[in-house]
């Protein structure tokens, strides 16, 4: 099958998305299709910032009309939701002809109606540059003939929509590296939370600097770790009397990372929306507790088993779940022992056959 795929972040195999990407290509070559993959390295004219919500689908959109008019394609593989108007402008170029498939890296209208609903006023959608485009989104879903995400989180959201018929819409969970799977893990940890990520409202950081520090008071000789964040300076958003407790790493390679999160006892994820979260199930694979909100990899968790799914994004359910855990050592572990089997299953050997599978069904 000659496949062409266009997505709207990096093929960096150290980032989140990029990673996802890049497995799916290599995978699909593997099983003897021919992948041409593109990402912006290819499509990007000039870097913007503020306004690539409205450049990028213009870009996207005019690179890739001349990819796929270069070759014939069976079918054509898009990620991210500013691909949106690509899905429109082949669909009218190529008509019944073009088999085209949304690949979800996150739905961009649900993340849009979810944090609208949110009571986190640091999720509201303020400024012009975040305008809602949902319009726009919908009609690109509207164009594709299958939908495939990462997490059941977005399922209900796609059906009740109805932009195409719900037997064209899967669900392939996000596969681990090998060497996260299958790992010796001891349960007796350092008294250590977890958080790996981008330090944004989108994460819900106002939960995390609200309920951390009275959770670290109570509890002196825990401490919280924040890994991913960059540059960003985070103890300046915590009370002064706890940032002894608080380390700060900007960057972990993803084989240090595993190191970090068997350093863990708890790993929190509190965020608004999540399409996957793949830093749920690497701190899962590595024997940490996850404490997170029902969304991404974690809205399809047993609660109480294989997580503690917070009933509430808002003040005080992470510290309660903080507590209930740094008091309940054997709760903790058999948590943790939850949450490490779940997600052994998370195979690229299983994602890249369900993907291969759905592919040829549906050209």
């Amino acid at each position: 099958m000659r496949i062409l795929t266009i997505s709207n972040t990096p093929h960096d195999p150290s980032q989140g998305s990029g990673y996802v990407i890049t497995g799916y290509v290599e995978g699909l070559r593997e099983r003897g299709h021919c992948v041409d993959a593109y990402g912006p390295e290819d499509w990007l004219w000039w870097d913007v910032r503020r306004a690539r919500r409205y450049l990028y689908p213009l870009m996207i959109a005019s690179f890739g009309l001349q990819a796929y008019r270069r070759k014939p394609y069976d079918l054509i593989e898009l990620w991210g939701g500013v691909t949106w108007l690509l899905a429109i402008l082949i669909r009218w170029t190529k008509g019944e002809n073009a088999t085209i498939v949304h690949h979800s890296n996150g739905i961009e209208q649900h993340r849009v109606v979810v944090q609208r609903q949110s009571t986190v006023a640091d999720a509201q959608l303020e400024r012009w540059f975040q305008w809602d485009l949902s319009w726009f989104y919908d009609r690109g879903l509207e164009a594709a003939d299958a939908i495939v995400t990462v997490s059941k989180y977005d399922l209900p959201f796609l059906k009740n929509k109805r932009y195409i018929p719900q037997k064209r819409i899967y669900t392939i969970p996000n596969p681990l590296p090998d060497f996260f799977l299958g790992q010796s893990v001891q349960w007796d940890r350092p008294r250590r939370v977890g958080f790996c990520g981008n330090w944004n409202s989108i994460k819900n950081i106002r939960l995390l600097r609200n309920d951390l520090p009275l959770f670290l008071r109570e509890y002196p000789e825990w401490s919280f770790s924040v890994v991913g964040v960059g540059d960003t300076k985070v103890k300046v958003h915590f009370p002064e009397d706890v940032r002894p407790q608080i380390e700060v790493i900007p960057f972990l390679e993803r084989e240090k990372l595993v190191d970090w999160y068997h350093s863990l006892a708890i790993f929190t994820l509190p965020s608004i929306y999540e399409s996957f979260g793949l830093v749920m199930a690497e701190a899962m694979a590595c024997g940490a507790a996850l404490v997170a909100t029902r969304v991404g990899f974690a809205s399809g968790l047993t609660d109480g088993e294989e997580a503690y799914v917070l009933p509430k994004k808002t003040s005080p359910h992470l510290k309660e779940a903080l507590e209930i855990l740094a008091e309940d050592e054997k709760r903790r572990r058999q948590m943790a022992r939850g949450g490490y089997e779940r997600v052994q299953e998370l195979r690229w050997e299983t994602a890249t056959r369900k993907l291969d599978n759905i592919y040829r069904n549906i050209t």
